[in-house]
């Protein structure tokens, strides 16, 4: 109930906000000449460019564990479980 008082009131504020801003009245202003200037665009030469081939090294470090593997392991179990609670309580 709390929810839908709390959108009717957001809606409501900004149906206000919306109504309440009046368009702004636009000048006209007189022009005495117009300038028109030709503009010259000029191509640069294309650049060669050479990149460098990575170096790799020979072997990558061995830094891997098996650390997360078994994080995430742990992290199903105890979803698992409280599926399985919330489950039980229900039905």
């Amino acid at each position: 109930m709390f929810r839908i008082l709390m959108i009717a009131l957001v809606f409501s504020v900004l149906a206000v906000a919306c109504a309440s801003k009046q368009p702004q009245p636009v000048e006209e202003v007189e022009v005495d000449e117009v300038v028109v200037e030709e503009v010259v665009v000029e191509e640069p030469a294309p650049i060669a460019v050479v990149e460098p081939k990575p170096k790799r090294p020979a072997a990558l470090p061995k830094t891997a564990s098996q650390t997360p593997l078994l994080g995430l392991i742990g992290l199903a179990a105890v979803s698992g479980a409280a599926v399985l609670h919330m489950l039980r309580r229900r039905f």
